[in-house]
């Protein structure tokens, strides 16, 4: 390399030196819910005929990111809820998912997660 590639190369390298570079995750890594201390994502149940019912996605469940059924227990009688696979990555990253309840006793609810 003589002294003009040397000085060309150098002037490219001071030019790179000032561009500040910001490097970012990606893949698998997860916004960890903030709902509470344990990572457990509580549902909100929209209230039907007088009455609700709780729900929750673990934190187990959300970093296993595969599809769930889960179970809305209270007043007596119980509902589901099916997530899928991208859903329940979506509320482990802090998306706001709702879904539909299966219908029981004449009524369903609107489960939202986030």
């Amino acid at each position: 390399m003589d002294r003009r590639e040397f000085l060309a190369n150098a002037g490219l390298l001071a030019t790179w030196a000032a561009i500040p570079i910001m490097l970012t995750s990606c893949g698998s890594d997860k916004k960890s819910p903030t709902n509470t201390e344990t990572g457990d994502v509580p549902g909100s149940v929209s209230l039907s005929n007088g009455h609700t019912h709780s729900v929750v996605i673990t934190k187990a469940q959300i970093d296993a990111g595969i599809g769930v059924t889960l179970t809305l227990t209270g007043s007596g009688h119980t509902h589901t809820v099916s997530l899928s696979d991208t859903e329940v990555m979506s509320i482990g990253d802090g998306q706001r998912v709702s879904k539909l309840s299966s219908t029981r006793e004449a009524h369903d609810h609107t489960v939202t997660f986030n």
